[in-house]
């Protein structure tokens, strides 16, 4: 959901140190990144990341993290999140919530997203699943996400739901999928009481590992 939300990218250019502990049961990530996801890199400016993890049984996971990054816009944005996780067979789940600040000369910006998903194993083809991110801000970048544009006016709920047609063997997978955002009303500004329309978009992932 970060990543959707233009919070924060996946991927970046920098150095890392990871690894386990406590007989596995323990992982640690630090990075030390340019902040610059895929683009190149322009400034001196950079990011720093850590995130601690945990896992009390083989199918439970426990992460915390939390970044803080300067720009050249004289903007520092400060990010905290949690996430769990629990991996069966048959279904996996799991849940994350950020907070993020952003502190900027024109006034200081806070944003917190929920992000909870499921697939549930129907056979050994077929898969399941479902995904539910809740914005309780309205997200000033939305209208620049350019695959899934958000009315940066309201906060929003985005809905997904698909099928995994495929399996691990041939390493080919096809997902038709249906994503759905669904706003509040404007809250302030001259919009104030309307609420944006809602968004419906039809998918059809396909992916091959190789």
């Amino acid at each position: 959901p970060l990543d959707l939300q233009k919070m924060g990218s996946s991927r970046d250019f920098g150095l890392a140190l990871k690894g386990t502990v406590a007989e596995d049961k323990v992982g640690y990530h630090l990075m030390i990144r340019n902040g610059a996801s895929t683009g190149t890199e322009t400034n001196k400016y950079k990011q720093v990341q850590g995130a601690l993890a945990l896992y009390p049984t083989p199918e439970l996971l426990i992460e915390a993290f939390g970044d803080y990054r300067t720009s050249s816009s004289d903007t520092d944005v400060s990010t905290v999140q949690g996430f769990a996780a629990y991996n069966r067979e048959q279904w996996r789940a799991g849940i994350l919530f950020a907070h993020q600040v952003r502190n900027d000369p024109i006034g200081d910006l806070e944003l917190d997203v929920v992000s909870a998903y499921v697939v549930v194993k129907v056979s050994d083809a077929v898969s399941l699943l479902a995904r539910g991110d809740r914005m309780f801000d309205p997200n000033p970048s939305g209208s620049t996400i350019s695959y899934i544009p958000f009315d940066p006016r309201a906060k929003s709920t985005f809905l997904l739901g698909g099928v995994d047609i495929g399996d691990d063997a041939s390493g080919v997978h096809v997902i038709p999928n249906l994503e759905v955002v669904v706003y509040d009303e404007i809250e302030s500004g001259p919009d104030s009481g309307i609420r944006p329309e809602t968004d419906v978009i039809g998918r059809v992932t396909f992916f091959w590992k190789f």
